[in-house]
């Protein structure tokens, strides 16, 4: 019997970024992804404009201190915020960035900008930079079902099934092993990517995969493969 499990952790993937122009982000270093699962080559439904948004942080700021920024804010706001810590690989290092979702529309980012200041965040200044590859970590909070042990389907997104493995997995190791397995399956029409679950017996080690109208055979077949590759 399945059941409903509400757990924290991390997603880790690669996505392209853009900075915003100053028009729209001021003098502040806000990054856009440029591209939604890029690994998935189906119809993908657009996000809402403003999509993920990555304000880059002159210092690394405690999850708890962040958590309860947003709090206020969404109140503040009356809006549903997703605003969460995270760390990008920038220029060659990992810089800490606050992960921004829910905004209606441009025009309040500044707005929102201005009160997470106010709630005693720096900010990196802004900088003109060029579309580039990136790994990303974001943390967030999952709100799962338990298909049957080791498989999770994502009750707010019906596109995101996770499946757990046995122990952890690097990304440049594992994007390998991704790609290599889409080049010899007929269905290599999904999108990867690493996460962890923070449970009472430890840190749990999952795979996401981003899929429309994926059936549980189809997500086992991909973890079969991939478990093959690794020797798991």
């Amino acid at each position: 019997m399945s059941h409903t499990i509400e757990v924290s952790g991390t997603i880790t993937k690669k996505e392209s970024l853009v900075a915003l122009n100053p028009e729209i982000c001021g003098n502040n270093l806000i990054l856009e992804t440029a591209h939604a699962f890029p690994g998935y080559h189906g119809i993908v439904p657009e996000e809402k404009v403003p999509g993920s948004l990555f304000l880059l942080t002159k210092n690394k700021y405690t999850n708890e201190s962040l958590i309860r920024a947003a709090m206020v804010l969404q109140k503040s706001f009356k809006m549903d915020l997703d605003i969460v810590p995270s760390q990008i690989v920038f220029q060659n290092n990992e810089v800490a960035a606050i992960r921004i979702k829910g905004l209606s529309n441009y025009t309040f980012l500044l707005q929102l900008v201005d009160a997470l200041y106010d709630e005693g965040f720096r900010f990196e200044k802004y900088k003109k930079v060029n579309e580039f590859s990136s790994i990303i970590q974001v943390n967030k909070v999952f709100f799962l079902e338990e298909i049957e042990p080791g498989f999770f389907h994502d009750k707010r997104n019906n596109e995101m099934h996770y499946f757990e493995m046995k122990s952890e997995l690097k990304w440049y190791a594992f994007e390998k092993a991704i790609l290599d397995i889409k080049y010899n399956t007929d269905d290599k029409n999904f999108d990867a990517a690493l996460a962890t679950f923070y449970r009472a017996k430890g840190l749990v080690d999952l795979v996401r995969i981003y899929k429309k109208e994926m059936k549980p055979d189809e997500l086992k077949k991909i973890k079969q493969k991939l478990c093959d590759y690794i020797h798991q």
